[in-house]
Formats: structure tokens, sequence, C-alpha cells
């Protein structure tokens, strides 16, 4: 069965989420609204905001059977995520909870920020997390 999986980060390239998710094809750019980027362990993720707040991504489809467990400190849930014609659908989204912030390598924040250009969306929510 396919679900949909709302990525951000290094999973908006297209080549790293079908390396690990081989089933994973592009459905739409979505908006996670009351959420913003935050750096965990070295990672972008996510937390609780504002209704203000949003997280700009891709909706992928997927398998189910390509669903990873979350491994700790990471956490998955069903979010409702607006899609880039105004629908509503309900993604898997993976995050990491806890205290341990510490800035990607700049590899990895080039690719990002390149991802964010590529894509047109708001490049200072990076910026705001770092």
């Amino acid at each position: 069965m396919r679900v949909l999986y709302f990525a951000y980060g290094l999973n908006l390239e297209e080549y790293t989420m079908t390396n690990c998710k081989p089933s994973a094809q592009i459905y739409c750019f979505g908006v996670l609204r009351g959420f913003k980027l935050s750096l965990r362990n070295k990672k972008f993720s996510i937390e609780p905001a504002t209704f203000h707040d949003y997280t700009e991504g891709l909706i992928y489809s997927i398998e189910e059977s390509d669903l990873d467990d979350p491994v700790s400190p990471s956490k998955r849930s069903k979010m409702d995520v607006m899609t880039d014609d105004g629908r509503w659908v309900q993604a898997y989204v993976y995050y990491v909870e806890g205290d341990n912030v510490e800035a990607p390598n700049q590899e990895d924040l080039e690719r990002i920020l390149k991802k964010y250009g590529d894509y047109g969306f708001n490049k200072s929510h990076i910026e705001n997390a770092l």
C-alpha cells in the first residue's frame, strides 16, 4: 500500500530519497503549518511553533514497507500537510526531539541550501534554525 511522506532537509534530494526508499516518487510540494525547522543532532528537524510558522518540503508517495522504524531519538508521526494546490493530506513525518543542538557539516548545509533555492523555498527558515 502506498502512503505519503513529508520530506525536508537532505530528503529534498530525490536521489537521496530513492537510494534509501526505492519506491519513493515525488507527489507534490507541501507545507507543514505550525512547525519550524530546528537543528537536532547535526540534522535539520522540525519542532512545534506558532500557527504562522511553517516548514516547506516535498511530499513523496512511497510504499509503506519502505518506511523505516524511527531510531532513537527520532520519532515518526502522521500529520496534516497542505499540498501546493491547497488540499490537506495525511503524511508521515520524521523528526528528532532533544536538546542536542549542533549544526550540520558544511557539505550537507550547502546541499540543503541548493535544494531550497531550486524549489524556491524560503531560505530564511534555514538561517533561523542555524
